[in-house]
């Protein structure tokens, strides 16, 4: 399996790349002497560049490989990270033969990847002098709910979409959810623009609508619930109800959040 991605300044350089001459072809199939991982955005393709993805180097049993590294001191490392591009280059060279690379750390919002990535050594004159794996990496997302009562009912005391006092449904109200501000992935991907309608809910019997899959930016994006139709018997709420959604580990797909809102009765 091999693809094509654009290399960053750092490895185009190391590799003797110039000019238009800026793609490797990469992965699973043999590889070179020299090993790099440019992190990716599984969505788009597009490079991430972010430090602080980490990343294991595993032999044919899955058992961690050390490199050794002499500057700015020796020292052993079974673990890799990415510098501000993106990227990570191995310090040693690999003998011919399988390896995996396994992903330990993610940066916001991205999640630790499930699969390790095969990478099989050739030997010498079967590879490129440079060999660029692309590792992707999926987006965390949001999900946000909000729950309609009624302002006649006691505050504390809304158990369902009809409350005490109140002489209408609270289901059926119409919320558009509206960016309100630009959201953009570290891969500069604008995923949202502020006043974006990103969806539009509907509450249900129990007077709740759930929107899903909002994009998280850099690790934490502010929408906002508007109403656009009111339940019957009550008046439009004219005022946006904002929620964040803020990024919680590499490990957590899905970050929630909750509004509670109120319609005043027309009668």
């Amino acid at each position: 399996k091999q693809g094509r991605i654009q290399l960053p300044a750092k490895l185009r350089g190391y590799a003797g790349l110039e000019g238009d001459d800026r793609y490797l072809f990469l992965i699973n199939g043999q590889t070179g002497n020299r090993h790099a991982s440019v992190k990716t955005d599984a969505q788009t393709g597009r490079n991430v560049e972010l430090a602080g993805f980490s990343f294991q180097l595993l032999d044919a049993e899955k058992n961690p490989v050390t490199q050794e590294v002499w500057y700015p001191n020796h020292a052993e490392l079974d673990t890799f990270t990415t510098d501000e591009t993106g990227c990570v280059t191995f310090p040693g060279s690999l003998v011919p033969g399988t390896y995996y690379l396994r992903e330990v750390g993610a940066q916001p919002p991205y999640l630790v990847a499930e699969k390790d990535v095969e990478l099989v050594v050739g030997g010498e004159g079967e590879s490129e002098p440079l060999t660029v794996v692309a590792f992707p990496d999926a987006q965390a997302t949001g999900s946000a709910t909000i729950t309609k009562r009624c302002s006649a009912a006691p505050a504390g005391q809304a158990e369902s979409a009809l409350d005490p006092g109140c002489a209408g449904s609270l289901a059926g109200a119409v919320y558009d959810v509206v960016a309100t501000h630009d959201v953009t992935s570290p891969d500069g991907t604008v995923r949202a623009v502020a006043g974006e309608v990103m969806a539009r809910v509907t509450t249900d019997a129990e007077g709740s609508a759930t929107v899903s899959g909002l994009p998280l930016g850099a690790g934490s994006a502010t929408y906002a619930f508007v109403e656009v139709e009111p339940p019957e018997g009550h008046a439009l709420d004219p005022t946006p109800h904002e929620f964040t959604l803020t990024y919680e580990s590499d490990r957590t797909a899905v970050v929630t959040a909750e509004v509670e809102v109120a319609d005043e009765p027309t009668t």
